[in-house]
């Protein structure tokens, strides 16, 4: 019999969609895999079948089938109740899954609530109330919990309020932020009329009956009345702290910035016992302190440091400015066998304005402010030449002729008013500082040959000039020397300042003082004494001099 397409003479890729086919699964599908959803099949006998049949057919015979056929009114689920695949009802045709849905049942469920109905097949999960497995919590307005029993449990946390008609027992401890009780009322142990703390309607004092109060972890009683009253004795076995203690109404004792004040001004303190002090003792008072016996201390401290101390009614310690006065217009006297002022090291100076003598012997480390000598020196230079330094001779200093010269085997000058460098094999030519020193200066008496001396032709001019530094040691090192002072003789003095014996017998001072004086610089513990003839002449010239300073050390 010839189906609805006659597939003769056509393509395949025409005719696909309707060719019918067995997928895997068992379902009839056409040609492009969807299942065939109905299949109108007619039979004078019984059709079976492993899949759903859907019909609209006549059988003289009975029908059966492996899979539930079509139902014609629809199966629908209530509240409560949920099928798989969001579908709403199910007509037998295709297999769901019935779930329980909680969420249409119960209204504001939340984790461990407790459920209550209500009255319509519905329940209310209460946010106030939960349970975890071990506690029964409450919170928000749902707190409340009434009974006509007992409630038992070993824990009871409660945010608001517990009302009693009757008693409140615990075998533990009761643990509260606070406890209010109306006035007249009263907490009691023991025996109810026994010993209790009540609260005085008519005062509102609290009232402690029978037993001592003892307060393990302090007591702070505050408000504007916060008075505490005892009609017999307050004792402790730890400290009192307030502040300011009184007895019989006048101040006794009260610590003000870390200053503690006896007593009440204008009120006698008497100590009928020894006072000893590990610290200060003073006085704010203008008034006269008297005491019977000795003051001994390690000091004494006088605020007033123009009146300081006074020994029947005279000064003999006080401030005048910014110096301390020790005694007054009489003699004062200091005996002892030894006295000592200050510590060694300490800059502890002694300055009198009058004379300081003793009967004995004054020793010091050192007498600073003395003028000290630190060379004589007394020598010869035969032939002065001109712009020659000179200082010193092949064995030394004094009672020789000087005939070393800077640039001579003697060393080296780099500049005028530079700094020289003294040989090694010449250095006992020059000064060791023997302390510390300032305003070093130089005297010097010279005679010099010839009639032309500081100016003119075939003159000397003689100048003398000083050097300081330090020895540089080791082998073969030159000592550099910084310039420190000079001066010198340019014109020919007057007849006051020299004395002429006759010709080739002229006698010269030349000085470093006054401005000139000088102080070494740090670290500088050697002199040299150079002699310079700036003229043209080559007399010869003799001198002494005397080097000196005032220590410091």
């Amino acid at each position: 019999m010839a189906g609805p397409n006659d597939f003769t003479g056509q393509n395949i890729q025409d005719t696909y969609q309707r060719v019918l086919q067995i997928s895997s699964s068992s379902q009839i599908t056409d040609g492009t895999g969807s299942v065939v959803q109905t299949l109108n099949v007619t039979a004078s006998y019984a059709i079976s079948a492993s899949h759903e049949i859907t019909y609209e057919l006549s059988s003289s015979y009975a029908e059966t089938a492996s899979v539930a056929l079509k139902t014609q009114n629809a199966l629908t689920v209530g509240t409560g109740l949920d099928l798989s695949n969001s579908a709403v009802n199910w007509t037998g045709q295709y297999g769901r899954t019935v779930t329980l849905d909680l969420t249409e049942v119960i209204d504001t469920d939340g984790l461990d609530r407790l459920l209550s109905t209500n009255a319509d097949g519905t329940l209310t999960a209460h946010s106030g109330l939960s349970f975890d497995g071990t506690s029964l919590i409450g919170s928000g307005s749902e707190t409340g919990l009434e009974t006509t029993g007992f409630i038992s449990c070993s824990t009871m946390i409660v945010d608001g309020q517990i009302t009693a008609s009757g008693n409140i027992s615990a075998s533990g401890d009761v643990y509260a932020e606070s406890i209010i009780l109306p006035f007249g009322q009263a907490i009691n142990w023991g025996a109810h009329d026994g010993n209790h703390i009540s609260v005085d309607s008519g005062t509102g004092n609290i009232i402690f009956d029978t037993l001592p109060v003892q307060m393990g972890n302090g007591l702070n009683v505050t408000g504007t009345n916060s008075h505490i009253t005892a009609s017999g004795n307050i004792s402790s076995s730890g400290d009192f702290d307030g502040d300011i203690y009184y007895s019989n109404g006048s101040k006794v004792i009260r610590n003000t910035d870390g200053v503690t004040n006896f007593g009440t001004s204008g009120v006698p303190i008497n100590f009928p016992s020894s006072i000893t002090s590990s610290g200060n003792i003073s006085s704010s008072g203008t008034g006269d302190n008297y005491f019977g016996g000795s003051i001994v201390g390690k000091f004494f401290n006088s605020t007033t440091s123009g009146t300081g101390y006074k020994l029947s009614g005279a000064k003999v310690l006080h401030v005048d400015g910014s110096t301390y006065v020790f005694g007054r217009d009489a003699t004062t006297k200091i005996t002892g066998s030894s006295i000592s002022l200050g510590s060694p090291g300490d800059a502890a100076h002694v300055t009198a304005s009058g004379n300081i003598s003793a009967s004995g012997i004054v020793e010091a480390s050192a007498f600073v402010g003395q003028r000290v000598t630190i060379s004589n020196v007394s020598a010869q230079i035969s032939t002065p030449t001109q712009n020659q330094y000179f200082y010193g001779g092949s064995t030394g200093l004094s009672a020789n002729t000087w005939n070393v010269i800077l640039g001579n085997n003697g060393g080296s000058f780099t500049a005028s008013y530079g700094s020289v460098a003294i040989a090694p094999q010449y250095i006992n030519n020059i000064h060791t500082i023997p302390c510390g020193v300032k305003n070093v200066t130089l005297k010097s008496t010279n005679r010099l040959g010839g009639n032309n001396v500081g100016g003119g032709t075939n003159s000397i001019i003689p100048s003398i000039w000083i050097f300081t530094g330090s020895i540089v040691e080791g082998n073969n090192h030159h000592t550099v020397m910084g310039f420190a002072a000079s001066q010198s003789l340019h014109t020919a003095p007057s007849a006051s300042v020299f004395a002429t014996a006759g010709t080739g017998t002229h006698h010269y001072s030349i000085n470093i003082t006054g401005s000139k004086a000088f102080t070494p610089g740090p670290g500088h513990e050697h002199m040299a004494v150079m002699l310079l003839n700036e003229g043209t002449g080559t007399q010869s010239w003799r001198f002494n001099y005397r080097l000196d300073a005032i220590a410091t050390e």
